[in-house]
C-alpha cells in the first residue's frame, strides 16, 4: 500500500467515524424540536447511515431509480416546488449509483460507496498533484486539510461533490504531467458531473499554454484533447433532446425552477447579511472569508489554481440567492485551498491554529447540516 493511500485511509476513517457520531448524537439531542422537519429525509433505516442523505440526495436517488423525467416519478426529492424536475442535475453521479446498485442492491448505499471511494481516491491524487511542486510532508498535509476543510463532511454524503473533486484533481494532475489525453477524459466526465465542469477548460487551457511558453508555434495537436470538455456538454444536449426534445433542458430547468440568473455578487452578499436568518449570515461570511483568502494569498497560489478557485467560487456568487445558499457545499472541491493551507503550516504552532479553526468550523456546519438547518 502506498504511503499516500495509507495516510488517506487513516484520516478518512478517523474523520468519518467522528462526523458520524457527531451527526447521530446531535440528531438525537435535537430530535424533540427538529424531528418533524428533519424526518422528511429517510433513505435508510440505519440512522448512522441515513444522516448522510439530505436535501439534494433525493434528486440523485430519484434519477438513479427512475431515470430523467419532466414529471417527478417518486417522493424521494423533498420540498419540491416551482416546476422543479430532476433535469436540474447532471447524469454521471446518478448513473454510477444505478450501476453500483446492481452489485449492492441498495441505491442509497451505492451512493455512499461512490462518494466515499471517490473521496479516498481524491486524497491519493491530491498528494500526487501536490508532490509535483512540494515536499512529501507538505503534500501529505494537503490531504489532511482536504479532510479538515469546513465543508469536507459533504464529500461523504450522497452528493456529486466528491466525484467532481476526484475528476478535477485528476484532470489537473494529468495536465501537469502533460498527459493531455487523460486530462481530456477526466474533463469530459467533469462536464457530465456538474455545470461548472465545462468552465474548467479555462484553467486547463492556461496550463497547456504555459507548458508551451504561450507561443503559438509550440502548440501541438494534443491541445485538441481539451475539446473533450465541451464534448461532454454536447453529449448532454443530445441526451436531453433524445429524452424530451429540448437540447438545453438541463440548463433551462435550473434557470427557471431554481431561479438561476446573472446577479450582482455584492447585492447578494448584502441581502444575506441583512437577512434575519443566522444561517444566511453564516453563509455570507463564509463566502467573504474564502474570497479574502484567495485575494490575500494570490501570489502563493499558482495561476491555474487561482483561476480554478475563482471560477468555482464566482459561479454561486453571481447566479442568484438560490445558488449562493450552496456555496459552502460548492467550495468543498476547491483543492488549491488544501494545498495552500499545507504550505502555510510548516510551523507546527501555526498549523495547530489553522487546523483548530477549520475543524471547529466543520463541526458547526456538520451539526447544522445533519439536522437539516443548513441548505447545502
Amino acid at each position: 500500500m502506498s504511503r499516500e493511500l495509507k495516510y488517506t485511509l487513516k484520516i478518512f476513517i478517523i474523520t468519518r467515524l467522528f462526523l458520524t457520531a457527531l451527526g447521530y448524537l446531535t440528531r438525537t439531542a435535537f430530535y424533540p424540536k427538529l424531528g418533524l422537519w428533519r424526518d422528511q429525509w429517510i433513505y435508510h433505516p440505519n440512522p448512522l447511515l441515513n444522516l448522510w442523505g439530505v436535501w439534494d440526495s433525493g434528486w440523485y436517488l430519484d434519477i438513479a431509480q427512475n431515470g430523467y423525467s419532466s414529471i417527478l416519478q417518486s417522493d424521494l426529492p423533498k420540498r419540491v416546488c416551482c416546476g422543479q424536475s430532476n433535469f436540474g442535475f447532471f447524469p454521471l453521479y446518478p448513473s454510477l449509483i444505478k450501476l453500483t446498485n446492481f452489485a449492492v442492491g441498495n441505491y442509497f448505499i451505492a451512493g455512499l460507496i461512490i462518494s466515499n471511494l471517490a473521496l479516498i481516491l481524491s486524497g491519493v491524487f491530491l498528494y500526487r498533484l501536490a508532490r509535483l511542486n512540494n515536499s512529501k510532508k507538505t503534500s501529505l498535509r494537503s490531504v489532511k486539510y482536504m479532510f479538515f476543510f469546513p465543508s469536507a463532511f459533504i464529500l461523504s454524503g450522497v452528493f456529486s461533490e466528491s466525484l467532481f473533486l476526484l475528476l478535477l484533481i485528476a484532470a489537473f494532475y494529468f495536465a501537469k504531467k502533460k498527459k493531455w489525453f487523460l486530462a481530456g477524459v477526466a474533463g469530459f466526465f467533469l462536464s457530465l458531473t456538474k455545470q461548472t465542469g465545462l468552465l474548467m477548460i479555462i484553467p486547463l487551457l492556461y496550463v497547456y499554454l504555459k507548458q508551451n511558453e504561450f507561443k503559438i508555434k509550440k502548440i501541438k495537436p494534443d491541445i485538441l484533447y481539451l475539446s473533450f470538455l465541451p464534448l461532454g456538454l454536447l453529449f448532454l444536449t443530445f441526451y436531453s433532446y433524445f429524452l424530451e426534445g429540448d437540447p438545453l433542458l438541463f440548463f433551462s430547468v435550473k434557470a427557471t425552477a431554481w431561479d438561476v440568473y446573472l446577479a450582482n455578487p455584492a447585492g447578494v452578499f448584502i441581502s444575506f447579511m441583512l437577512s434575519g436568518k443566522l444561517v444566511f449570515k453564516i453563509i455570507a461570511l463564509y463566502a467573504f472569508f474564502l474570497t479574502i483568502l484567495l485575494v490575500v494569498f494570490r501570489k502563493k497560489i499558482k495561476t491555474s489554481f487561482f483561476l480554478l478557485s475563482l471560477i468555482v467560487l464566482a459561479v454561486p456568487m453571481t447566479t442568484g440567492a438560490e445558488t449562493f445558499i450552496g456555496i459552502i457545499r460548492y467550495s468543498s472541491v476547491v483543492f488549491p485551498f488544501f494545498i495552500l493551507f499545507a504550505s502555510l503550516t510548516r510551523d507546527k504552532n501555526w498549523g495547530k491554529f489553522i487546523s483548530s479553526v477549520l475543524i471547529s468550523s466543520q463541526i458547526i456546519f456538520m451539526v447544522f447540516w445533519s439536522n437539516a438547518l443548513l441548505v447545502i
